[in-house]
């Protein structure tokens, strides 16, 4: 029944979208209630149909997640709503004030949100010149932390914001290439903008690693 009351709330706003400020309270006062899964996942569901409709609810949407997944106990959820904050967030008006929740996230959370978190909080070096410095110092942080795949994404985007400097040295091709177009930030990174300057054959580097592979299985 709930579900079917927030399916209600969503498709109201959907019609009248002057009243999403009343719609959207209520949405994060109900998001803040105890539930499950399929409970929350409507909610966010409902929040994010509001934000793609009526473009002046981003801002508040993205506060209302950002406050949600303090204290989320759901790894999906909150690797969702990390994403849409790597997209989103640089795109505000104040897009600083999102960085505390996502590195709370990578300080407190388990290593997949950890992992999100990462590449949600490089989005906004790679998006916002302003922040590069203090997003550089935070990931550089979470070089040491105990999951690799944390570590190995940190030292990627640390790599991509450096390669993007080196890029608006020469005229800010690079930066254009990895923060839009063809790279569009962090979601599609390009690989030749990662390996260029590496003394690597990727080609032999393959061969190796099936050798190895190979090897492996044969003991």
């Amino acid at each position: 029944f709930k579900i079917v009351v927030v399916d209600a709330v969503h498709k109201l706003c959907m019609k009248f979208p002057s009243k999403f400020r009343s719609m959207m309270a209520f949405l994060s006062s109900i998001l803040r209630d105890e539930g499950g899964f399929d409970y929350k996942k409507a909610i966010i569901n409902a929040i994010l149909g509001i934000v793609r409709t009526v473009a002046e609810s981003k801002e508040t949407a993205l506060t209302h997640l950002c406050e949600f997944i303090e204290d989320c106990e759901f790894t999906y959820l909150s690797t969702q709503i990390l994403h849409l904050l790597g997209e989103e967030g640089p795109r505000t008006a104040h897009p600083a004030k999102y960085i505390r929740y996502i590195y709370n996230r990578i300080i407190l959370e388990n290593a997949t949100v950890r992992a999100a978190a990462v590449a949600s909080l490089a989005n906004f070096g790679l998006k916002c010149p302003q922040l590069k410095s203090r997003v550089r110092i935070l990931l550089n942080r979470t070089l040491f932390d105990n999951d690799d795949e944390v570590r190995d994404r940190a030292t990627l985007y640390l790599k991509l914001l450096d390669k993007q400097q080196g890029g608006e040295g020469e005229g800010g091709e690079g930066a254009d290439a990895m923060a839009n177009g063809n790279g569009n930030g962090v979601a599609g990174v390009n690989v030749a903008q990662v390996t260029k300057g590496m003394n690597v054959s990727l080609a032999g580097f393959e061969q190796a690693l099936q050798e190895y592979l190979g090897n492996g299985a044969a003991e």
